[in-house]
């Protein structure tokens, strides 16, 4: 059987024996009997009956089964193929079952293809292992040679021990042995490692022998699926054939029928191209005799329409001088309109003028009256401080109270006449007792303005 070969590579991972493995590699040349098998199980709804029977027939190679069925229409699928179709394309990668869509090739010959690189796998990992295998002896040699080596130098410790002259020579040694066991541990490790991952591979294989196995047992009852479907395939044959036969009879019985039908045709179309002659010729001499009368009508209505015509160019005309006079009545009003609007233009040219005059001088104004308020802010300031002043020179003497409130002019006035007086009686009471005092009309008293003058303007006192 082809599926003695993942036997023999567990027995390979398990021992990795030189006979073994040359086992192994004779079992990779009966390769082609197993896709032989696996083309014989998988050939799905894609064939017809007859490339049934061809693809059995041809059992012997591969290769041809699979030409063929690379150049065979896809058919619809019978009823048991869909739980294997679900099942093999598992085992297929996506971009695998998109090819053959696209390529018109049956995906049976991927599933092929996926077990070959499986087969491949499966012995490049036998490779592995013998490679594994030799580093594995060349480490047991290295190790014995260490070994030897160990032993010789405890030989030579031993030696050295007697000798109290060479002690740090012992000591040297010693370091270099430590180091050799510490080496030796590292690889003995190293090796125990090698071989619990070869057990895992060991039990990898195992299952997936058990794995191949089932699906040899699942592909063996859609053989014997595929081989019921296959006599159920030949009853129906058997069935089509029959009625093949039977629809050729009738249909040769037609074809004698439209064999009549097609020489009562041709008789009829001959009597019909001979009637179709008599009526061409009568219609002929009817056409003639309605062209006479149809050119005559003709000759009338066209005079008609010429007269029709004479009549709408008067029409016209006339309606054409109207519109002259009415352009040239507009031609006229568009010209005095444009005059109008030169005029309007003129005077607008002018009042632009006129307002940028205006504009000048009211900023002229607007300028001198902002020198004028600057003046008269000046003035009422130079006011205001006289004022201050005077009130100041007036409540400033001895026995003036001091104001309240705002003062008027006018009891700034009555204050000042009140000091006024005061000095003059104080004057001629001095010149009374006989003191000399100069006199207080050196100079012409100013006229002081009347109490009765009265000003509202008011003041605070500083």
């Amino acid at each position: 059987m082809p599926f003695a070969y993942p036997q023999n590579i567990g027995a390979s991972q398990g021992k990795c024996s030189k006979g073994q493995l040359s086992y192994a590699e004779s079992t990779l040349e009966d390769i082609p009997d197993l896709r032989y098998n696996f083309s014989t199980i998988s050939l799905s709804s894609q064939l017809s009956f007859e490339e049934w029977s061809a693809a059995f027939q041809n059992t012997h190679s591969l290769e041809s089964v699979t030409k063929e069925a690379g150049q065979l229409p896809h058919s619809r699928s019978l009823t048991g193929l869909s739980k294997w179709k679900s099942f093999t394309e598992g085992m297929v990668s996506p971009e695998q079952q998109r090819g053959p869509r696209e390529s018109k090739i049956p995906w049976y010959i991927d599933v092929i293809r996926e077990k070959e690189r499986c087969l491949l796998m499966m012995g490049e990992e036998i490779i592995r292992l013998s490679r594994c295998e030799e580093e594995c002896a060349r480490k047991d040699d290295a190790i014995s040679i260490l070994r030897d080596e160990m032993e010789n130098l405890k030989k030579h410790l031993e030696l050295l021990r007697r000798e109290s002259v060479i002690t740090n020579e012992y000591s040297e040694m010693q370091q270099k042995g430590l180091r050799q066991e510490d080496m030796e541990k590292e690889l003995l490790s190293g090796t125990e490692i090698e071989v619990a991952s070869e057990e895992e591979e060991e039990n990898e294989a195992e299952a997936e022998e058990k794995a191949s196995l089932i699906k040899l047992k699942e592909f063996q009852q859609m053989n014997q699926e595929l081989c019921k479907e296959l006599e159920k395939a030949k009853m129906n044959y058997d069935m089509a054939t029959g009625t093949i036969t039977s629809l050729q009879r009738q249909l040769a019985f037609q074809e004698s029928q439209l064999r009549r039908t097609e020489s009562e045709k041709e008789l009829l179309q001959k009597e019909l191209r001979e009637r179709g002659n008599q009526l061409q010729a009568m219609s002929a001499k009817f056409s003639s005799l309605r062209e006479e009368r149809k050119c005559e009508e003709m000759m009338g209505i066209i005079e008609r329409e010429n007269y029709k015509l004479r009549q709408d160019i008067v029409e016209q005309e006339s309606k054409l001088d109207e519109k002259n006079k009415l352009i040239d009545d507009l031609q006229s009003k568009i010209n005095q309109l444009q005059a109008e609007v030169m005029v309007a233009q003129h005077h607008v040219q002018k009042q632009l003028c006129d307002q940028s005059e205006m504009q000048s001088q009211v900023e002229a104004l607007k300028h001198t009256e902002q020198q004028a308020k600057v003046a008269l802010e000046c003035i009422s300031a130079r006011f205001e401080r006289f004022r201050s002043k005077i009130i100041q020179a007036t409540y400033s003497t001895a026995g003036a109270k001091s104001p309240q409130a705002e003062i008027s002019d006018e009891e700034a006035l009555e204050a000042m006449q009140r000091i006024i007086s005061e000095r003059l009686d104080f004057h001629q009471m001095l010149k009374q007792k006989g003191v000399k005092v100069p006199s207080l009309f050196s100079t012409e008293p100013a006229n002081l303005s009347s109490p009765n003058s009265k000003t509202n303007k008011k003041s605070p006192v500083k």
